[in-house]
């Protein structure tokens, strides 16, 4: 396989393993207002979405487990990813305080390294995971 292809497969494996990791951790209810979140289809509760608390395009939290958690389609959508600006700040406002201030400057901090992550680096990062 050329490199650009088996490092896209090797970013997929590592984004759902971030994602499972984080539903689990969570445990499959909303960080925000609780709700319960599917663990499967048939499972009990509203679908869900883990959200990256800094985007993903930052290489250096994309994948790191205190960047995610797991909120309903109804806090995920009409909260944090609201068109309306105002209900937004309101959501990440309580997202801040669900996570702590402390975990908020963990992600401040490494929001700021710009460099971009080998491979080997990526791949290490989905060993560490599983």
């Amino acid at each position: 396989m050329g490199g650009k292809l088996t490092r896209n497969i090797t970013r997929r494996g590592l984004d759902d393993t971030w994602r499972d990791t984080i539903r689990r951790r969570d445990k499959f209810r909303c960080q925000i207002c609780g709700r319960g979140i599917k663990s499967t289809k048939g499972g009990k509760g509203a679908l869900g979405n883990v959200h990256h608390i800094v985007g993903k395009r930052s290489n250096a939290t994309r994948w790191d487990i205190q960047n995610g958690t797991l909120l309903c389609i109804g806090c995920h959508m009409g909260g944090v990813h609201s068109p309306d600006s105002i209900r937004s700040s309101d959501y990440i406002g309580r997202l801040r305080r669900v996570i702590g201030e402390d975990r908020w400057a963990y992600l401040e901090r490494l929001r700021a390294d710009t460099r971009k992550r080998s491979l080997a680096e990526i791949e290490e990062e989905l060993k560490r995971m599983k």
